[in-house]
């Protein structure tokens, strides 16, 4: 089954008034005394969160519009999982994309969504699968995540269906495509992606080269998420080009395009307040990339479902890297 991923993370931050270059979502002092004694201890020392804004990015494996389930499970995975988080101290913003197929400690959901403390060891994709699909589900995924990460503080999250990245990127690219020069062959995906050719790939042909799995190269997650990659490298690099070249982008317009006040005309569902949105606004250009990066680990490819091991001390480096700093005694 062909799946959405990392690109998924460009298009739909970039939807939320360019978060890719922004970042001030509250006033730094103020950030500063929420964060000042939120510890963690990773690998026998002591550390304590940094001054950042974070947002839970997850992509649906859905078409279409948000829905709702009545059950407490619901068939949409959380197949794209990504924490971007902005530090404000060093005006920068980082990252961290999971491997779907990570296994991970994830609550299982009772009747009405109650919270039953009975936890499953399962794909990281599935933590958005029990819940009705909107809130308590986002909300699951969300402690499932921050757990992973040391209790990390995750101020937003945003949930999206594959729809959306046909929205952004025909409308940031006025339906023209955005350019991507191919890294290597490509053409089991289409004759045409030949090593060196540059191509500009609308909302659909973007879907398919990001979403391609089973019949592309190995048919792996881990290379499906490099290929996605060079698409971000592509679409950043676009962006930058517009920017250098003064075209404006109505975020504003882009927003109120694909995500409506109800959830069931929605390509995003999200608990990011329209002040925090407009916060965005001001900022743009005002933050630098700092890393990209996937936790290391390895894959099971000997199961029904592929599982796939995050290294420990990979998942460690990096969160002391992104989100922690030590406290010296």
């Amino acid at each position: 089954m062909k799946k959405i991923h990392i690109v998924l993370l460009v298009v739909l931050i970039l939807a939320f008034a360019g978060v890719i270059t922004a970042g001030i979502v509250l006033d730094n002092s103020e950030k500063a005394k929420q964060k000042k004694y939120f510890s963690a201890e990773i690998a026998g020392k002591k550390y304590r969160q940094k001054t950042l804004t974070t947002f839970l990015l997850m992509g649906l494996d859905k078409e279409g519009y948000i829905t709702k389930t009545d059950s407490y499970v619901n068939d949409q995975q959380c197949d794209f999982v990504a924490v971007l988080s902005f530090d404000y101290q060093k005006r920068e913003y980082t990252v961290l994309q999971f491997n779907r197929d990570s296994m991970v400690s994830i609550e299982k959901l009772g009747l009405k969504s109650v919270r039953t403390n009975d936890f499953v060891i399962a794909q990281i994709a599935l933590a958005h699968t029990w819940g009705t699909g909107l809130e308590d589900s986002c909300e699951n995924a969300r402690r499932c995540v921050s757990k992973l990460l040391y209790n990390l503080e995750i101020d937003y999250y945003i949930s999206f269906t594959m729809d959306a990245i046909k929205e952004v990127v025909n409308f940031i690219s006025n339906e023209t495509g955005i350019p991507v020069t191919f890294d290597k062959d490509y053409t089991d995906i289409n004759p045409a992606y030949t090593e060196g050719n540059t191509l500009y790939l609308d909302g659909d042909a973007s879907m398919d080269f990001v979403r391609a799995r089973l019949n592309a190269e190995d048919g792996t997650n881990i290379s499906r998420m490099s290929r996605q990659k060079l698409y971000m490298n592509s679409f950043l690099n676009y962006i930058q080009k517009t920017e250098e070249e003064n075209r404006d982008v109505d975020y504003t317009a882009l927003y109120k395009r694909i995500h409506k006040d109800s959830y069931e005309e929605s390509v995003v569902f999200t608990d990011c307040p329209a002040n925090v949105i407009a916060s965005l606004f001001d900022d743009i250009d005002d933050f630098t990339m700092k890393s990209m990066d996937t936790p290391l680990g390895e894959a099971d490819y000997s199961k029904e479902y592929v599982e796939f091991y995050i290294d420990q001390t990979s998942l460690d480096n990096l969160a002391i890297d992104f989100y922690f700093t030590e406290v010296k005694d």
